[in-house]
């Protein structure tokens, strides 16, 4: 029993001696960081609507699509998907067009798709910053270029007399910043 007792006693004080110690929370804090984008601001220049001559079945020119005034982004590319003339009294009244696109400085006015190009290859490009203008003679000095659009209709003997034909060229811009 003795024994017990000076077990019970050792243990006791062993426990005794044992400091405890609480782990104390680290004080904390926070902040919150702030970054501000400003909105790129630029100024798109689109042609007014235009009659077509009846009877030409050469390019006829619509205009010019340009920007200025570009501040915040690096290029701004155009797409221009457009639809066939269409008899404004008979939507199944049509006659076919075809839209081409024409850097200033290059040869040939190009084929423009119908449906628009797809966001991988999104040319022309109207603004590219930091281009090289001797490079692509297209661009001025800042980057900007000038993209003329010009319409043919090959056919007009499908016309019906006295009735009136619209297309929709809807311009479209992919802003990269």
């Amino acid at each position: 029993m003795k024994k017990m007792i000076a077990l019970m006693l050792s243990l006791v004080l062993v426990l005794g001696m044992s400091v405890a110690v609480y782990a104390e929370e680290e004080p904390t804090a926070s902040m919150t960081l702030t970054a501000e984008i400003p909105a790129p601001t630029y100024t798109i220049h689109i042609p007014a609507d235009y009659t077509l001559e009846y009877g030409n079945t050469e390019l006829q020119s619509l205009g010019i699509v340009y920007v200025t005034d570009v501040s915040g982004l690096n290029k701004i590319s155009v797409k221009a998907p457009y639809d066939d003339l269409i008899n404004t009294a008979d939507s199944t009244d049509t006659i076919p067009l075809e839209l081409y696109e024409h850097y200033e400085n290059y040869n040939t006015p190009k084929l423009v798709k119908k449906n628009g190009l797809d966001e991988s290859n999104a040319r022309p490009i109207a603004y590219e910053k930091g281009v090289d203008h001797n490079t692509f003679p297209n661009f001025d000095e800042n980057g900007y270029s000038n993209i003329e659009y010009f319409a043919k209709v090959g056919d007009w003997s499908g016309a019906t007399a006295g009735a009136t034909y619209q297309a929709t060229v809807t311009f479209s811009f992919r802003i990269i910043i």
